[in-house]
């Protein structure tokens, strides 16, 4: 199954957001970097004034590549935890909105998906 691209920012190249049958990815199309559904525990939905926060908890520790291959949006921390904020970010085209994106890709793989 192809890379459906959910979320991108129109205008800023390595901003982007894409949901996949094979896990999350971040920056542009052609340089992505994906965390893959093996490798994550959790996802955790938290709604801010002004956009949602996608926090990912990961089964193994690693760091992000940082500059142009790294969103400015996304801050990876030593603990396996990665923090996306998703302010301006909006879904392309017939794409489903995050919270409805995330339920549907996590689902099969059997990880939890929890919102506040």
């Amino acid at each position: 199954m192809p890379a459906v691209r959910l979320l991108g920012l129109p205008g800023t190249a390595k901003d982007g957001l894409t949901l996949s049958s094979r896990g999350i990815g971040l920056g542009p199309p052609n340089n992505l970097v994906v965390m893959y559904w093996h490798e994550i525990k959790v996802l955790e939905l938290t709604r801010h004034t002004g956009g949602t926060e996608l926090i990912v908890h990961l089964d193994v520790v690693r760091q992000l590549p940082t500059g142009s291959h790294h969103p400015t949006r996304v801050r990876s921390g030593r603990d396996g935890v990665t923090r996306i904020r998703t302010r301006r970010l909006t879904p392309l085209g017939t794409a489903p909105r995050l919270p409805d994106a995330a339920h549907a890709f996590a689902r099969p793989q059997r990880i939890r998906v929890s919102e506040g």
